[in-house]
């Protein structure tokens, strides 16, 4: 008799609970109508995740891993819901509500910088799927080390996410303008090396420059029309591993990272004006 008191009077108490204590995850799991993971250009995370509505059930969930502050569970018009966090396994309960629930943190520290890029390291697959989405200056990223051109879209959506992240803050836009015969092209290459010696040889069907500045990434964005890809990266008489991504019709993106300072060789397939495949 005397336990099934104490049941009934914990029951009692359950929607009470203040919202910093839980000893453990109670109720459903809960469904996520989306996560995202805001990403500004200093590397500096915000994350919110909108729970769906359940107005008769406590819903449980995991949050991204890491330190997180400025906590805030308030449900999609401003009102305040109460939850419950057992911090040491990072899982969040909210309780029972009539509205979709907003949870929002800062993630502190994700962020690290390595000669000049910023990387770091996401694992989350709790919600499907998982939207990065990135600050306006912000429009190459590279997932475990692949180029994403992201300044149209702004963001990307992982299924299961385990990645890498990478992206260089305030990164140097040079052009560099190529004339042939009555034609003019500007080629955009962004890095924090310093760049010198450009030049476009048309025989050749090549792009060369000197780079100055040790493993430092170094993207290209190339008119098609005046070098045709696939394109081969030499570093001196060694070829490097590239990587090569459609900006547009009209334009692609080529990345690559040499080892050190030197000089860098892009031979293209075909140049302005292209030449016939077979002599006649």
């Amino acid at each position: 008799m005397n336990k099934m008191i104490l049941v009934l009077v914990g029951l009692m108490l359950l929607p009470i609970i203040p919202q910093s204590f839980a000893q453990s995850p109670i109720g459903v799991y809960a469904i996520q109508e989306r996560t995202d993971v805001i990403i500004d250009e200093d590397g500096e995370v915000h994350v919110i995740h909108e729970i769906k509505k359940d107005s008769r059930s406590a819903r449980s969930f995991t949050m991204i891993e890491g330190i997180d502050s400025n906590l805030t569970v308030i449900d999609v018009n401003g009102k305040g819901i109460q939850y419950g966090f057992l911090e040491e396994e990072r899982i969040l309960t909210i309780f029972p509500s009539d509205e979709n629930v907003l949870v929002e943190y800062d993630l502190e520290d994700v962020f690290v910088q390595d000669n000049g890029v910023l990387r770091g390291d996401f694992l989350y697959t709790d919600s499907d799927p998982t939207s990065f989405v990135f600050a306006d200056n912000i429009e190459l990223v590279f997932i475990n080390e692949r180029p994403v051109y992201v300044r149209d879209t702004k963001k990307i959506d992982c299924h299961g996410c385990q990645l890498v992240l990478e992206f260089v803050p305030n990164q140097n836009k040079i052009l560099k303008e190529i004339t042939w015969e009555d034609k003019k092209f500007d080629v955009e290459i962004r890095t924090l090396s310093n760049v010198e010696s450009f030049n476009f040889d048309q025989p050749s069907r090549s792009i060369s420059f000197d780079a100055n500045g040790n493993n430092q990434i170094i993207t290209l964005i190339i008119p098609l029309e005046l070098l045709w890809s696939p394109y081969q990266v030499m570093e001196g008489d060694k070829k490097i591993p590239k990587y090569e991504f459609q900006i547009n019709d009209a334009h692609v993106g080529l990345n690559f990272r040499p080892e050190s300072s030197g000089d860098i060789q892009i031979i293209g397939t075909s140049v302005v004006p292209e030449f016939p495949l077979f002599a006649p």
